[in-house]
């Protein structure tokens, strides 16, 4: 009696029960149907690697990791390589609007407070 009455709110809602075949079989000739979509994902991948070494090949990829200050120096490299913290010594300025990250330096140790001097 509850399955009745479940069939009938499940018609309601979604329509009407899909009939099961009793002779239902897999295909056994299947194939791929997304050959297209597959090149492009080929070629995406590939550009994506190219993109990548040439990145790495021409540029420097320690400044996305380790920061680098208003003159381009990358901190904890090079003359900065004593200073491997990058920091902000006033990132909104005289206002409250957007921050203001293009002036930064390295120093060796963040500041905990206001007061406490900043080692360049």
């Amino acid at each position: 009696m509850e399955d009745n009455e479940h069939i009938k709110q499940l018609q309601k809602k979604g329509g009407d029960k899909l009939p099961m075949d009793a002779n239902f079989q897999v295909k056994e000739e299947r194939g791929c149907t997304d050959i297209l979509f597959l090149i492009f994902y080929i070629i995406f991948w590939a550009l994506m690697i190219f993109v990548g070494v040439i990145g790495f090949v021409n540029g420097d990829p320690n400044r996305l990791t380790n920061g680098y200050d208003f003159n381009g120096n990358t901190c904890g490299q090079g003359s900065q390589s004593d200073k491997s913290y990058v920091y902000y010594p006033n990132p909104f300025g005289n206002s409250t609007d957007l921050p203001d990250l293009t002036w930064a330096i390295c120093v060796k140790q963040c500041p905990f407070s206001e007061k406490m001097p900043v080692d360049m």
